[in-house]
C-alpha cells in the first residue's frame, strides 16, 4: 500500500522513532483497523506506544494517548485481559500526570466500566461506574448530558445483574434529568 512504501522512506531517511516515521504507522495503523485487519493494525498500535514510550517516555501525554487507543483496539478485539492490563496502565499514569479531571482518566474509567461490564464482573464495572459518576458529577453537574447518560448506563448495569430497584433508581434520575434539559418528548428522555 501507499503508507507502507512511505513509511519504508520515512524509516530509511528520518529513523524508525521519528515523529513524522510514527504519523505514517498511525495512519497504517488506522487503515488495517477500518479494513478489519485486526492482526496488522493490533501490531501498528504497538510499535507506535513502544516508539513513542522510547522517544517521549512513557509519562508524556501522547505515550498515554496512544495507551488509551491500544487498550481500545484490544477492547473491541475482545481481547479483554490484554486491554484491560493496558487500561489500568494508562489509568494509573494519566491519574499522576495529568490528574483525575482529565478526558483521558474520564474515558479510562469509562472503558474499564464497559470492560468489567463485558466480562460480567460486576462489582468492578460497579465500581468504576461510579467513579465515573462521581467525576461527572463534580465536574459537569447533574443535569449535563454525559452525567445523564453514565446515569443512564448504570441502570443498565444493574438490569444486567438483575438489581431492578438500584436499575429504576438510576433510569428514573437519567430521565428526570433529561426531561428538564431535553424535554419529556425527547427520544433520548424517553429511553431513560
Amino acid at each position: 500500500s501507499y503508507y507502507r512504501i512511505v513509511l519504508e522512506g520515512r524509516e530509511d531517511s528520518l529513523g524508525k522513532d521519528h515523529l513524522e516515521t510514527l504519523k505514517t504507522v498511525r495512519r497504517l495503523a488506522y487503515l488495517y483497523k477500518a479494513n478489519k485487519q485486526s492482526d496488522e493494525a493490533e501490531n501498528y498500535f504497538r510499535r507506535q506506544l513502544e516508539s513513542k514510550a522510547r522517544t517521549l517516555g512513557v509519562h508524556d501525554q501522547e505515550t498515554l494517548r496512544a495507551m488509551y487507543i491500544l487498550g481500545g483496539v484490544y477492547h473491541e478485539h475482545g481481547k479483554l485481559s490484554k486491554a484491560e492490563t493496558v487500561y489500568l496502565d494508562a489509568l494509573l499514569e494519566t491519574e499522576k500526570i495529568l490528574g483525575k479531571e482529565h478526558d483521558y482518566t474520564i474515558d479510562l474509567v469509562h472503558n474499564l466500566a464497559l470492560l468489567y461490564k463485558k466480562q460480567e464482573d460486576f462489582a468492578l464495572s460497579e465500581h468504576y461506574f461510579s467513579r465515573l459518576l462521581e467525576y461527572r458529577l463534580e465536574y459537569l453537574g447533574e443535569e449535563h448530558v454525559k452525567t445523564l447518560a453514565t446515569l443512564h448506563s448504570m441502570g443498565d448495569l444493574y438490569r444486567d445483574f438483575e438489581k431492578w430497584v438500584e436499575a429504576e433508581q438510576f433510569y428514573m434520575r437519567a430521565f428526570q434529568g433529561r426531561g428538564n434539559i431535553l424535554g419529556r418528548d425527547h427520544i433520548k428522555t424517553f429511553a431513560s
